[in-house]
């Protein structure tokens, strides 16, 4: 068996698991950002941005976008040429299925069966054969993620309600910024200023 062949299916065991339940009841095209509250205290989201899909059974699947890893994809596939021309480094997506690998899109059009449209020319591959193809033909466009993260219905409702979350509207260019470590602390500032506002907005009782 080729290096070629012996990379897709190993990464095709990583995620048969996972692509075919993140597919189902999703809401696509109205992804939003939540950005950690500086009292959220959980390892694996503080000080993170998430970019987050809700599903149809209230339970949601996000990206975390903020937090680049030392890997590379040639370091995970040293004899697969084409993970070679990936430039930027694999990123930290979320603690859910960290065996699996994703990737992040803008194109015009759906780049194919197994991709999840989070905004309107902004994808999420899922699929094995697709992760392949966006390595092989957008080395350079695409982000590519190890793991992602994972709500059961109601729950990050309740974070949210917890005051847990900032919630804002979801930018692509947020998404591919060079220097996503900046993210969390540019955002946090923008949510308290538009939720300063909003308080001296409100009607007194």
């Amino acid at each position: 068996m080729s290096a070629g062949s012996l990379w897709r299916a190993a990464l095709a065991s990583l995620l048969v698991l996972v692509c075919s339940p993140l597919l189902a009841q999703q809401n696509e095209g109205d992804a939003l950002l939540l950005v950690a509250k500086p009292a959220l205290r959980d390892p694996n989201f503080a000080r993170t941005v998430v970019l987050v899909n809700r599903r149809s059974d209230d339970s949601a699947l996000g990206i975390i976008i903020n937090r680049p890893t030392r890997r590379t994809m040639a370091s995970l596939f040293p004899e697969h040429a084409p993970s070679k021309k990936v430039a930027d480094p694999l990123y930290f997506g979320g603690p859910s299925g960290r065996s699996a690998v994703f990737g992040l899109i803008r194109l015009k059009q759906s780049p194919g069966e197994g991709a999840l449209t989070l905004l309107p020319n902004l994808f999420l591959a899922l699929h094995v054969d697709l992760v392949d193809k966006l390595i092989e033909q957008h080395p350079t466009d695409a982000r590519f993620y190890v793991g992602y993260a994972g709500w059961t219905p109601g729950q990050l409702r309740n974070e949210i309600e917890r005051g847990g979350w900032y919630v804002l509207e979801a930018d692509p260019d947020l998404v591919f910024r060079k220097d996503p470590q900046t993210l969390w602390e540019e955002l946090i500032r923008q949510a308290q200023r538009t939720t300063a506002m909003l308080d001296c907005c409100k009607p007194a009782l």
